[in-house]
């Protein structure tokens, strides 16, 4: 098997069908386009059980999402592991075309992860504000009991946890050194220290 950014290519694939999940993941509507109208498995899925869907959400273009939910792809999906594609969002514009499309951000993995979990453990600030935006429960815990809060590192995705009302005591615990110094910085700043004091 073939690994593409941590996502495993099905050696049963036809040319068309990994030219579909090459092009999802590259960003390549032309070649999306081409690939799903000349006989790519819209029902193949990867290694892991992931989708064309999932493929295009990592690789982060909106254009492809749009694309392939108006050819009938689905955004509920989940992988072998519970994720879907949200799981997967790698840009805010995909989180707002998925949710767009019905896709749930309060959907959980076979972990208890939401996609909230996973976009504060990349560190990716833009995608929380977005699931933030689209009703993500910001306290929801994992099957470790682990709020998104305790899984990141990164101030800004802290900060957005905190203005959304975020709960500091139920992740302070959970947090690693990383995140502790994380969680500091995030709330000597003036907005962030005063959610934590309210």
């Amino acid at each position: 098997m073939l690994k593409t950014n941590n996502l495993l290519k099905n050696p049963s694939w036809d040319r068309f069908t990994e030219m579909l999940f090459d092009a999802a993941l590259a960003g390549d509507l032309v070649m999306v386009v081409y690939a799903a109208r000349n006989g790519a498995r819209w029902d193949a899925c990867d290694a892991e059980g992931c989708t064309a869907m999932h493929w295009a959400s990592t690789g982060g273009n909106a254009e492809v999402v749009r694309y392939l939910v108006s050819a009938g792809y689905g955004v509920l999906v989940a992988d072998a592991k519970g994720r879907t594609p949200l799981h997967m969002a790698s840009r805010a514009q995909v989180v707002e075309a998925l949710v767009g499309s019905g896709a749930e951000p309060n959907v959980f993995d076979d972990s208890g992860r939401s996609p909230l979990h996973e976009a504060c453990a990349r560190g990716d600030a833009a995608v929380v504000r977005a699931l933030l935006a689209a009703g993500a429960c910001v306290d929801a815990q994992d099957l470790q009991g682990c709020t998104a809060m305790a899984g990141s590192q990164n101030v800004d995705c802290i900060t957005a946890l905190l203005q959304s009302g975020g709960g500091v005591s139920q992740s302070f615990d959970s947090l690693g050194c990383a995140g502790r110094v994380a969680l500091g910085d995030a709330c000597a700043a003036p907005v962030a220290m005063g959610m934590v004091l309210s």
